[in-house]
């Protein structure tokens, strides 16, 4: 009986015979399936804690190269509402009662106190230089303007305008304008009157306000004659009165001449709401 094992050794199905590789060619074509089983199982390992940390909505979707899915969308600008364009009151209606707080008619001859639609003050200069006006020569433009006039019997007198512009800014511009040319000229020493000196004082009154008086001055003092002015703006409106009298060295009648004026000009300034940006009812 042959052999089993050496049967084996030379046996394949075409019954050729089976040469045996050498011992040293077996080792290094084990090491080197081996090493190939060892890559193999490396790459699978990192196979798996891809699929792993791979969200399952990315397989979900399909394809060789998922894109990240969507985030939520970016919330673009918001849109404010611009707010309307103030309608500005450009106008002094012809009701308006700019004569209250005076008296119904002039001391000096008994004709009516009324409003003409031209100013009741002149324009104010200080030091030279145009600081208040309503008409086309002032610093500011004024839409409109009306005033009254007042005349007692012993040359005391009143006035008041009240001056109508574009809009709020340009109406604060033309107050501020008459504050600083008041704070540059403290002493007015121009023309061939007395120094004139000049000082303001705050008031809590519309949208913004100031008083301010004229008094003449010498070596020796102030002298007798006295101007007291109120200047208060609401919106696009500034209303300025004066009163003109003696007492000038007298500060109890600066005192009183400045509080008859704001309880006379009260009802006035209270109807000045007609030219805010929120104008109150014209009834």
């Amino acid at each position: 009986m042959s052999d089993p094992i050496e049967d084996l050794e030379h046996f394949n199905d075409q019954g050729l015979t089976v040469n045996p590789l050498p011992a040293a060619e077996v080792r290094r074509r084990g090491t080197r399936m081996r090493r190939r089983n060892h890559a193999l199982a490396t790459i699978a390992g990192v196979a798996a804690v891809a699929i792993v940390a791979v969200p399952l909505g990315l397989f979900a979707a399909g394809g060789n190269n998922p894109s990240p899915a969507p985030g939520p969308a970016e919330p673009g600008p918001s849109r404010t509402a611009e707010p309307p364009a103030t309608q500005w009151l450009r106008e002094v209606p012809s009701s308006f009662p700019l004569t209250q707080g005076f008296p119904p008619t002039n001391a000096s001859d008994g004709s009516p106190v009324t409003v003409s639609d031209r100013p009741g003050l002149d324009a104010i200069t200080l030091c030279g230089v145009p600081a208040w006006s309503t008409t086309s020569a002032g610093p500011i433009r004024v839409a409109d303007a009306a005033g009254v006039t007042y005349a007692g019997e012993s040359e005391d007198s009143r006035a008041r305008t009240l001056a109508v512009y574009e809009n709020d800014h340009a109406a604060e511009q033309a107050l501020a304008g008459l504050r600083t040319a008041l704070e540059n000229c403290p002493v007015d020493r121009t023309g061939s009157r007395a120094p004139q000196q000049y000082d303001v004082s705050d008031a809590d009154v519309g949208d913004e306000a100031f008083t301010f008086t004229q008094r003449s001055r010498d070596a020796a003092g102030f002298l007798g004659d006295l101007s007291v002015y109120q200047a208060v703006r609401v919106g696009n409106a500034v209303y300025v009165a004066s009163y003109y009298g003696q007492g000038g060295a007298n500060e109890q009648v600066i005192a009183h001449i400045r509080q008859l004026m704001n309880t006379d000009s009260a009802p006035v300034i209270s109807d000045l709401c007609l030219f805010a940006a929120e104008p109150c009812d014209p009834a």
